[in-house]
């Protein structure tokens, strides 16, 4: 494409990315009341070859070769990522007023809404904590749509279950990968 207008409008922004032409012409229009903010990057790399980022950033290779990554301690340049932090809010009182054991399983269930959400985004879970998780992501738009996908699906649970709600927080940067405590 060689003209391309981006619209940030008060219902989001457009979904997936845009290719362009090599010298192409970009017209930027906030429909918004609000100051938006747009970042403009260039992504190239060779068809033929994948990059640590996307194969470590790929659930499948996670779940097949998890105890391969690294040796302990190595360290390997990755590039840019974007990684998505969750809490469960208020699982704390859920626990007191449901009681461990069915609270538990809430959890677990909530945890596989997730997976599923981040897998869709091909996205990869890299752990949980308590009732948080770290996910990687290539792409910020994947990190955000999932986190949204899951957050619909834990807020509308089926009749007589009370909707969970989720704290989320995203950085998209350079970063390493490092294999420790398994």
């Amino acid at each position: 494409m060689g003209e391309v207008t981006l619209t940030a409008a008060d219902n989001g922004w457009p979904q997936g990315e845009l290719g362009v032409s090599q010298a192409p012409t970009l017209r930027f229009e906030n429909a918004t009341d609000a100051e938006q903010l747009f970042i403009l990057e260039r992504m190239a790399w060779n068809d033929q070859a994948a990059t640590a980022a996307e194969v470590t950033s790929l659930q499948v290779f996670r779940d097949l070769f998890s105890s391969e990554l690294l040796r302990p301690g190595e360290q390997i340049s990755v590039g840019h990522l974007t990684i998505l932090f969750t809490d469960l809010r208020g699982s704390t009182s859920f626990y007191r007023e449901l009681g461990d054991a069915p609270a538990f399983g809430r959890v677990l269930d909530h945890f596989e809404a997730l997976r599923e959400a981040i897998m869709e985004e091909n996205g990869a879970l890299v752990k949980t904590i308590g009732d948080a998780v770290m996910a990687v992501f290539r792409r910020p738009i994947s990190a955000l749509r999932a986190i949204l996908n899951a957050q619909r699906q834990l807020a509308s649970p089926p009749e007589g279950t009370p909707p969970f709600y989720l704290k989320a927080g995203m950085h998209q940067g350079p970063c390493i990968a490092v294999t420790m405590n398994d």
